[in-house]
């Protein structure tokens, strides 16, 4: 984006309040700005009358303290110029109202789609138009069109002559203007609600998200950050260890209840990292851990309550065949480069191991529970996870072949 530059607009007779209160725990005003700066914006102008840019002096102490935030935040107020701004010659301009909730995803769209339209190659503005072709309130101007936006800051009322330019429909669309706290509430439950669009696996888009982000839109208003909640989530898993390895119905019963309640909890953290701008490498590495040692201590709880009800050879023998075809998969899956089966990307089993990654197992262990039969569970896993390393193994070893012939052909 450093050929673009953002320009937020607070509108004359806004209600300077609103751009206070908080929107999935972050006020709105904060979180536009934020929004703007991870599509990648790194001069974003503020403007509006003097009075309320000097009540938008804490926003600057603050983001100059959080390390979400990486750009420049530059106030100009009415009666001033952009061409009076040195840096931002020679960019073009996203203009948004400052009361304004929308989804990052939605203004990459917007701006790709914009950049390469006729209209925006000669030289109109252009604005986001909606499913139904309702105005929505995102722009983009060229160049030749900066003037409007000094027009824009003295009169409060966008361009008059503007292209419309239709939203992406394989994009995540959400954009919303909000005048009060009940247009803000219903606007910030529609915006947690369109983030289902990140879940890729089945039982997370059409049963966990249905949960999870009803939780999620509660812990992003408390101060745990998306960390903890994944090392709340390796606690519950603990606890369903605990409750397997009593070898009892209820104890199975519950353990399984709470090893499905870890795939709904599971999808949490990640929501709030997206809410709160706080994704993290290590936040994504240390989620795989605590998935993995959560199984490990699942699996073996199960082996412990088996073996209390049928004995130790009954426990034991499809037990070594989970860690020896678990050890493979693990091995095979996470060690090549890339990780999560990148190796095998492009092969007829990705598809598999994709949803072996999402824990969707979890709720064949809580159709064995409700039957009070997991020691079938555990032969089941025991062959299955042997099959697949083995079914892995194979594949692998054809995919080095081929890729090793398609390097020797000239």
């Amino acid at each position: 984006m450093n050929n673009c530059f953002a320009a937020i607009f607070i509108p004359p007779s806004f209600d300077l309040s609103l751009l206070d209160k908080k929107v999935a725990g972050i006020p709105l005003l904060k979180r536009l700005i934020l929004t703007l700066n991870r599509v990648g914006f790194e001069h974003i102008v503020l403007f509006g009358s003097k009075k309320k840019l000097e009540d938008c002096d804490h926003l600057n102490k603050e983001l100059a303290t959080d390390h979400r935030f990486k750009g420049d935040l530059i106030r100009l107020e009415e009666g001033h110029y952009f061409s009076q701004l040195e840096i931002l010659k020679d960019k073009h301009c996203l203009a948004i109202n400052a009361n304004t909730i929308v989804l990052k995803e939605t203004i990459s769209s917007f701006f790709q789609t914009s950049q390469a339209s006729e209209s925006f190659k000669t030289n109109h503005v252009v604005q986001m138009a909606g499913e139904r072709h309702e105005r929505l309130p995102l722009f983009l101007l060229p160049l030749e069109c900066l003037s409007a936006l000094d027009s824009w800051n003295q009169s409060g009322n966008p361009p008059v002559n503007i292209s419309l330019i239709p939203a992406d429909s394989d994009a995540p669309i959400f954009v919303s203007s909000v005048q009060n706290r009940s247009e803000l509430k219903q606007a910030e439950r529609t915006f947690i609600a369109k983030h289902r669009f990140h879940y890729s696996q089945l039982m997370d888009i059409w049963f966990n998200s249905f949960f999870a982000l009803r939780i999620s839109s509660l812990l992003v208003k408390t101060p745990f950050t998306p960390n903890q909640i994944t090392l709340a989530g390796l606690l519950i898993g603990l606890l369903a260890s605990y409750g397997f390895a009593q070898g009892n119905y209820w104890g199975g019963l519950i353990g399984s209840l709470l090893l499905a309640f870890t795939a709904v909890w599971d999808c949490c953290d990640g929501d709030v990292a997206r809410l709160k701008f706080m994704e993290s490498d290590f936040g994504e590495k240390l989620d795989t851990a605590c998935d993995n040692v959560i199984n490990v201590f699942v699996f073996t709880g199960i082996m412990l309550g088996v073996a209390k009800v049928d004995g130790w050879n009954q426990a034991l023998l499809p037990f070594a065949m989970l860690c020896l075809g678990g050890g493979g998969i693990f091995i095979l899956i996470y060690f090549p480069k890339g990780g999560k089966g990148a190796f095998f990307k492009g092969t007829s089993i990705y598809s598999a191991i994709q949803l072996l990654a999402s824990r969707n197992f979890v709720y064949i262990v809580l159709l064995f529970g409700i039957v009070g039969e997991l020691d079938w569970f555990l032969w089941f896993a025991g062959f299955g996870s042997l099959l697949f390393a083995l079914e892995l193994f194979r594949i692998r070893l054809k995919t080095l072949a081929l890729r090793k012939t398609q390097q020797e052909l000239p």
